[in-house]
């Protein structure tokens, strides 16, 4: 008599392409993807999602364990920091192992797993998954993190999740987190007056539209670096 464990292993399989291969013929090949079974949150929400724009799957693409796979049904759990996918069936959701995943896109939005490693000039300020705003000469990067908060009104507890977001520019062989204007201009120290006309020239605010301040901005410099 068999039981059923608590936390189960599935293996999936998708199309993929390995990266000799895809490099090649790009001739398919099947590959399995394995992980444990990943447990939705047992409450709702009020406000805000634990996951990346939406608590639904997305088709995307991942490089996993050396291996690059297309049309992949994908959903990343920003609170928990973990990439989901699910199973042939699309009934189990899976929880993909971390240490093989080096990055992945979802809707058009680029993903990497930043991991511990030696030799390097520069060193990221954490490990775990960062959203690609802009990566040229200039490597701009966001974190954005989550958390559950609780509130209660008439007796009653809602939950609902509270998100922040850090960037982190490396310009120069050094990493810097950018908090405001302030902090980007002062990143390009060197460029800080052609940095300044360039925002007002294109009517650039940082408190309003962050993401596309800092990867405009990071893109313009990266224009003046012979």
């Amino acid at each position: 008599m068999c039981c059923r464990l608590p936390v189960l292993s599935f293996l999936c399989f998708f199309y993929c392409y390995t990266i000799a291969t895809a490099q090649q013929n790009s001739i398919p090949n099947q590959e399995v993807f394995n992980g444990r079974e990943y447990l939705r949150y047992p409450y709702y929400f009020s406000k805000g999602t634990a996951y990346f724009q939406a608590d639904s799957l997305a088709t995307g693409t991942v490089l996993y364990d050396g291996v690059l796979c297309s049309g992949v049904p994908l959903l990343y759990d920003q609170l928990r920091d973990q990439l989901i996918t699910a199973d042939g069936s699309k009934q189990n959701l899976i929880r993909l192992v971390k240490e093989k995943v080096d990055h992945f896109s979802i809707n058009q939005h680029q993903f990497v797993h930043l991991k511990k490693q030696k030799g390097l000039s520069f060193i990221w300020p954490e490990e775990g998954y960062f959203e690609v705003i802009y990566s040229g000469q200039i490597k701009v990067l966001k974190k954005e993190s989550k958390a559950i908060k609780q509130s209660s009104s008439n007796n009653d507890l809602t939950k609902f999740i509270e998100s922040g977001s850090a960037y982190y520019l490396l310009y120069g062989g050094k990493v810097t987190k950018i908090k405001n204007e302030r902090g980007l201009l002062a990143v390009f120290g060197d460029k800080k007056k052609e940095v300044r006309q360039f925002l007002k020239d294109n009517q650039l605010k940082f408190r309003k539209d962050t993401d596309n301040t800092i990867a405009r901005t990071a893109a313009h410099v990266d224009s003046l670096i012979p």
